[in-house]
């Protein structure tokens, strides 16, 4: 097995990066579930990892839109502030619905996930939050401003925010799964 850590300042300390496997032999007791039972299992234990990704999606949005609406009542603009322009709110706004939507699908969903480990809904919830975080982050970033590229700032959370869409399967694989899984329901199943 080698290690080789990924070259990057984003997430610091967390151990991204890529693992390589040769000659890697493994007993019957490393099977993870059980014979039979290791693809189920491992289903089961990401279904709980994409809510929680979900949560943190809801929670980084919201601290995001919160400091974004901060920052743009104090930000000077001619003779007023720039949360006195309409399109600004307008456009903020927006932002404030997607996040709105998510938190509520979250909701609806987190039983569902949490309790039965419903793949499908994880899917689900996986797929919103990495287009909600993208979505968000965006509109804040842009609404910011030079101020956005300080440190720590909406363009570096929007680098970071990436992995919404990518870590524990891509935006795309778990669209797959929700439409793979809406098309087996019957019509009165569907939203």
């Amino acid at each position: 097995m080698h290690v080789e850590p990924a070259e990057t300042e984003l997430f610091d300390g967390s151990g991204t990066g890529h693992l390589t496997f040769d000659d890697v032999r493994l007993t019957r007791g490393h099977v993870v579930g059980g014979t039979g039972r290791g693809l189920s299992t491992f289903a089961a234990h990401i279904a709980t990892e994409r809510l929680a990704g979900a949560l943190w999606a809801v929670a980084l949005c919201e601290r995001v839109l919160r400091d974004t609406a901060r920052y743009l009542g104090r930000r000077r603009h001619g003779d007023g502030v720039l949360w006195e322009r309409e399109g600004i709110r307008q456009r903020w706004a927006g932002a404030l619905l997607r996040s709105r939507q998510h938190r509520a699908l979250t909701e609806s969903l987190t039983e569902a996930v949490a309790a039965r480990r419903d793949t499908s809904a994880a899917a689900l919830l996986k797929a919103s939050a990495a287009e909600t975080v993208e979505h968000v982050l965006d509109v804040c970033a842009h609404l910011q401003g030079a101020h956005g590229f300080r440190t720590g700032g909406p363009q570096h959370l929007r680098a970071q925010g990436a992995l919404f869409g990518i870590g524990g399967g891509t935006t795309e694989v778990v669209l797959s799964i929700v439409a793979e899984t809406a098309s087996q329901s019957g019509p009165e199943d569907l939203p």
